[in-house]
């Protein structure tokens, strides 16, 4: 945010913009002071991993297939109702 934008915001946005900084910088804090404590042992390394990646969650799974071919007539419909919607407001 520039210095404009920040002396804009009202005084009670700012001090709770202001407390959520704080709250980020101590989970950030909070988070490395664990992950140093884990690493100590490999039980606890192992801990780590298993939580880190359920955190994580499944980012994107895919099987790779043979290419698939452009479907021009679905891509001509597509085309058609982008142009019924741009068209339907005239200015």
């Amino acid at each position: 945010m520039s210095v404009k934008e920040v002396r804009g915001l009202a005084m009670q946005t700012f001090w709770m913009l202001h407390r959520n900084i704080d709250r980020i910088s101590a989970e950030r804090d909070q988070r490395s002071a664990l992950v140093q404590m884990q690493s100590q042992s490999t039980d606890g390394v192992k801990n780590l991993m298993e939580d880190l990646r359920k955190q994580m969650g499944t980012i994107i799974e895919f099987e790779e297939t043979a290419p698939t071919k452009l479907d021009r007539k679905a891509l001509h419909a597509l085309d058609a109702i982008g142009d019924l919607t741009n068209n339907a407001y005239p200015g």
